[in-house]
């Protein structure tokens, strides 16, 4: 027993260490800081894909700072000391970067910091395949501002747009969105534009400038974390300071911007669906997949996204929206929430309606032969009862035999027999041995409007007489 106890505990501590050793290792290096909204919500995309496979991850998440911290020598030195220091035993299956600087940094120290380990990069502005330096373990998807999208878009929307205020600064990313935007504007001269730049300008004099531009302007955001003091600033707090001061509508190509009181729209990149990406192409990776067979995604997915608050500060009909734009903090609609509900309850109620009037015109009709038909019974059955000279007798047919089915009062004081005794009782009752009727059935078949004959009748007393007899059938509804 003692030896088998020490073998199951041998099971259990092998099998533990299984599971540590499968367990894939992920290094997500983002260039900015934790609480930035675009870094945030790439980390968001990817877990929210990683989450889901059914295998486990260890996720190790680092921060370089590089939009509150200028990206130098000396920093970068110092922020890789650092990583060597927390992961020296660490192997890392995949590293993820997010945006420029986080990859420049990757790929200058690969060789001493991660050999061989598979890079998938996402954010990436103005992306040549020279960044990664002949790299052949790097992939990933770039972020490409979408100027000229956004532009349409706002053409579309203000028909006399003539100048675009294009604000920028002097970070890596405001540099290489802005080189985007240069090169675009290059080649659409009708459009005069103005860089307002946070190398030339403090925060206080850009806010001066933007509360007087022309009414046929608009303002173009593409960066402004610095201004020339150096002061940094947060896009929760600049983007919508300077839409509120704008006396002009606000476009930008980065859906982060969409806040309460921020842009009006654009063609945006949306930072979650980067980062959605990014984790797929991981996955492929840690299946087994080379980086050199996922070739790097230079779409950049954008969607046309405006901001309901702002179209109506500025009398935008949503009409001359792009088709398929997307419209967000759009005041809640019970009718656009529930439409599918709404119309399949109406539909619902429709039909029983119609349904509900089809039945109550059957019932009044059905009411209306009813007393139709209960009147004529009673007028006939008065003729009936009131006729004592008159004998009515009615004959039931079945098949090819016929039997009494009423016999009338004045049809008992001629034959001289109660009507509990005729009913049921063949025709032939009635008749005298000579009279040649024939087949009394086949007669009435024969003539369905009815005959008139004179025949010879025999009373119950045993007396023969003449009698004028006529016959019309009473048809039910089989005919």
């Amino acid at each position: 027993m003692t030896c088998l106890r020490q073998f199951a505990v041998a099971v259990v501590i092998v099998l533990a260490i299984t599971n540590i050793s499968l367990a894939k290792s992920i290094l997500i290096l983002n260039s900015y800081h934790e609480t930035f909204a675009w870094t945030d919500a790439l980390v968001r995309g990817m877990k929210s894909v990683l989450q889901q496979d059914p295998h486990e991850f260890e996720l190790v998440i680092e921060y370089m700072d590089s939009k509150r911290f200028k990206p130098e020598p000396h920093y970068l030195d110092t922020l890789e000391e650092i990583f060597r220091k927390k992961h020296a035993k660490k192997m890392f299956d995949v590293v993820i970067t997010t945006d420029n600087n986080a990859l420049n940094f990757v790929v200058d120290r690969y060789e001493h910091m991660f050999p061989k380990t598979p890079v998938v990069f996402c954010g990436v502005n103005n992306f040549t395949m020279e960044l990664l330096k002949g790299n052949g373990n790097i992939t990933g998807v770039v972020e490409f501002p979408d100027v000229s999208g956004t532009i349409d878009m706002a053409q579309q929307l203000h028909p006399n747009l003539r100048k675009v205020f294009v604000i920028t600064d002097e970070t890596t990313t405001g540099k290489m969105n802005r080189a985007v935007a240069q090169k675009f504007f290059a080649r659409h001269k009708k459009l005069e534009t103005s860089y307002i730049s946070g190398a030339d300008y403090t925060l206080d004099e850009v806010v001066a400038k933007l509360k007087v531009l022309p009414a046929d302007s608009i303002v173009l955001f593409l960066d402004f974390w610095r201004d020339r003091t150096g002061a940094y600033f947060s896009s929760r707090l600049i983007v919508p300071l300077f839409s509120h001061v704008s006396s002009v509508p606000t476009y930008s190509h980065n859906n982060l911007y969409l806040t309460p009181r921020g842009i009006v729209g654009g063609k945006l990149n949306a930072g979650f669906y980067h980062g959605q990406k990014a984790a797929e192409m991981t996955l492929e990776l840690l299946r087994g997949k080379s980086p050199k067979d996922i070739p790097v995604d230079l779409k950049s997915p954008t969607k046309c996204i405006v901001d309901y608050a702002q179209l109506e500060r500025f009398g935008i009909e949503p009409t001359r929206l792009p088709k398929g734009t997307i419209i967000k903090n759009k005041p809640f609609s019970i009718y656009e929430s529930y439409w599918h509900v709404i119309w399949a309850t109406s539909l619902t109620i429709l039909v029983l309606l119609m349904l509900v009037i089809v039945l109550t015109n059957n019932i009044v009709r059905r009411r209306r032969a009813e007393r139709a038909l209960r009147e004529e019974q009673d007028r006939l059955l008065a003729i009936f009862e009131a006729a004592n000279t008159v004998a009515f007798v009615t004959y039931r047919l079945a098949g090819d035999t016929a039997s009494v089915y009423e016999f009338s009062p004045g049809a008992e004081a001629i034959f001289g027999y109660t009507k509990n005794e005729v009913i049921g009782s063949p025709p032939t009752l009635l008749l005298a041995a000579n009279a040649t009727v024939g087949n009394l059935v086949e007669l009435v078949k024969d003539n369905p409007r009815g005959i008139t004959r004179e025949l010879s009748l025999l009373r119950k007393s045993g007396q023969i007489f003449d009698g004028l007899v006529t016959t019309h059938p009473l048809l039910n509804a089989d005919g």
